[in-house]
């Protein structure tokens, strides 16, 4: 990196760089700690999110090449359905594309079933000691939970744990989100039903 930096740093004259990568934290971490080489390197611009614009061309692209089409409605209610998350969203086009004769609503329950799972994520959550678990579920139910409160220390703890781990990502003071939204979403679920079942022994 050290390298990279300086082979940058000669040619910045005639090269402009945009980094860009899944964790928004590690990125964050490159520019914001002097020990790094790229410290106060580039400014961090959030980009705007993808939108109705990706639904539209992807499905478009899609009816150029597929027998069966898919309407711009249809993809944006799957979009909406995964979380306006385009690496969800372009496996339901694939799908879509694989098994078109089953149709859109087939596409994106297959694509919710292999997405939001117990066997993608269960093996995640046993890891995470309690604290982890415990920041987490707030995280992933924060409208729900407000006004429980674990310690100060056992929360920056976790929070840290998580940040190293690309689990959580801090935006700002007091500002953090699970970096994969499927992951919130199974998060969400397995609580739910885990909150369902203790009521039921009860």
């Amino acid at each position: 990196m050290h390298a990279l930096r300086a082979a940058l740093d000669i040619r910045k004259d005639r090269i402009k760089v945009i980094f860009a990568g899944s964790s928004e934290t590690t990125l964050r971490e490159m520019f914001a700690r002097a020990s790094e080489p790229f410290y106060n390197w580039a400014a961090l611009e959030p980009f705007p999110l993808l939108d109705r614009d990706l639904v539209a061309f992807t499905i478009k692209l899609l009816n150029s090449m597929a027998r069966n089409r898919l309407t711009l409605e249809q993809g944006m209610h799957a979009f909406e359905e995964l979380h306006r998350t385009p690496e969800l969203f372009k496996r339901f086009i694939e799908r879509s594309m694989l098994y078109q004769v089953q149709g859109d609503e087939a596409a994106l329950a297959h694509t919710r079933a292999s997405v939001f799972s117990d066997e993608n994520f269960l093996r995640q959550w046993t890891e995470m000691n309690p604290a982890d678990q415990a920041v987490v579920t707030l995280l992933a139910r924060l409208a729900e939970l407000t006004g429980k409160r674990a310690t100060k220390n056992t929360a920056a703890h976790a929070l840290r744990r998580l940040q190293t781990q690309h689990i959580a990502t801090r935006f700002a003071l007091g500002d953090y989100r699970i970096e994969d939204e499927a992951f919130a979403e199974w998060v969400r679920r397995h609580q739910a039903e885990s909150a369902k079942l203790k009521r039921a022994r009860e």
